[in-house]
């Protein structure tokens, strides 16, 4: 039960971050779903603390952030 109200308050801070980004007019990259479909990230926040992954969950962050074109766009080509 409290993992699960994590999650709630997670994807309701994530949500409320968007609507902001929006209205700035700012990229937002919403990793929630992604992160919660992806095996290694679950796999590591339930062996440690229900909110924060070992190396493999980050690397898989790493991933989405990468391959996001507004963060592609941000750091200019690859060399």
């Amino acid at each position: 039960m409290e993992r699960q109200a994590g999650y709630d308050v997670t994807r309701a801070l994530s949500h409320a971050m968007a609507g902001l980004c929006a209205q700035l007019d700012v990229p937002f990259l919403s990793v929630w779903n992604p992160l919660l479909a992806h095996p290694s990230w679950c796999a590591e926040i339930a062996r440690g603390d229900g909110a924060h992954p070992a190396g493999g969950g980050y690397a898989a962050l790493a991933r989405i952030i990468h391959g996001w074109p507004a963060w592609r766009k941000w750091m200019g080509p690859l060399p």
